[in-house]
């Protein structure tokens, strides 16, 4: 009985003590912070150890590369998707997709190691072949150079010396994708001296009669 009073007043004082000094009964976890995932496409050499051959399907093989890489720099990778004989894509936590990739390169038996990440099309190429060429002269430069047919064409007359970066034969791309860049209402055609129809490529409907 006596052991039954000395519980029954700890509950109670437990339950008349002010707010601020009340245990609390159970804690509630936080929510967990959002944890970055990075994902990078990495091509080994032909060398590579991790790259030896095994009984082993290829999901299998990539999943043990992928687990074998990870050992090596210290952080858990997975296998994404695989990409050829000596590519796929790993994902790694705590890191973005630019520092695990950076992690990853500095392997040496890694020929490269790029973030996976969406591309976007623009109109205007970031190529460095487009953006500055060699100097088109009458024996360097030109067609065999560069990007050099996007280019505005040089002034009609004007000396092959100073052409620049483009030649005669250049379509000034750039002025063009400022009106369109493509349309369904436009036809691209192929002008020749005859063709079969019964080809399969030709099966699409896009032959135009004329």
């Amino acid at each position: 009985m006596r052991k039954i009073l000395i519980c029954a007043a700890v509950v109670a004082a437990t339950w008349t003590a002010p707010p601020g000094l009340r245990a609390p009964l159970a804690q509630t976890p936080a929510a967990a912070a959002p944890q970055t995932v990075g994902r990078v496409i990495v091509k080994f050499k032909p060398s590579s150890a991790l790259l030896r051959k095994q009984a082993l399907s290829v999901t299998s093989q990539q999943t043990q590369q992928a687990a074998a890489l990870g050992q090596r720099i210290g952080i858990a990778l997975e296998a994404g998707r695989g990409l050829s004989d000596r590519s796929h894509v790993v994902i790694g936590r705590g890191l973005s997709s630019k520092q695990l990739a950076a992690r990853i390169a500095a392997e040496s038996d890694v020929e490269y190691a790029v973030a996976d990440e969406r591309k976007h099309i623009v109109a205007v190429p970031n190529d460095p072949l487009y953006a500055s060429g060699p100097a088109v002269t009458a024996t360097n430069g030109g067609p065999a150079v560069g990007q050099w047919y996007l280019k505005p064409p040089p002034p009609a007359g004007a000396a092959s010396s100073a052409w620049g970066s483009s030649a005669p034969a250049a379509i000034n791309a750039e002025q063009a994708w400022d009106i369109t860049t493509g349309s369904a209402s436009i036809v691209v055609a192929v002008l020749d001296t005859g063709l079969r129809f019964d080809h399969p490529v030709l099966q699409c409907g896009k032959v135009l009669p004329g």
